[in-house]
């Protein structure tokens, strides 16, 4: 899984077999930086501390996010199977729209 922020939509006039109705989202994923060593457990972030990634990931959303939120993606025909009762051509899906989350850098090199 993956989290990452939400940066837009994408839209096309014409979509494959089984696409029809889905809402696809361009998510950019959190990248993780090296924080200084501290002693102690490590040092807590939350997203919004974070880098994202140049990279682009498109992900189904039934669940209604939005640019400028962050989300939990998931890959893989289990994970689409759990979340669609059909089976349309997808491997990302958002599984859950994040309101809070701490990483712990600590182990981060």
């Amino acid at each position: 899984m993956v989290l990452g922020k939400v940066i837009g939509s994408v839209w096309g006039a014409k979509q494959a077999a089984g696409l029809e109705g889905l809402k696809l989202l361009q998510v950019r994923p959190i990248q993780l930086r090296p924080a200084p060593r501290r002693r102690g457990s490590g040092t807590r972030l939350t997203p919004e501390d974070c880098d994202l990634s140049p990279q682009i990931v498109v992900a189904a959303d039934t669940l209604g996010a939005g640019p400028g939120e962050y989300v939990l993606v998931g890959f893989g025909s289990r994970v689409r199977d759990i979340v669609y009762d059909t089976r349309p051509p997808i491997k990302a899906v958002v599984v859950a729209i994040v309101d809070s989350a701490d990483i712990d850098v600590g182990d981060v090199r």
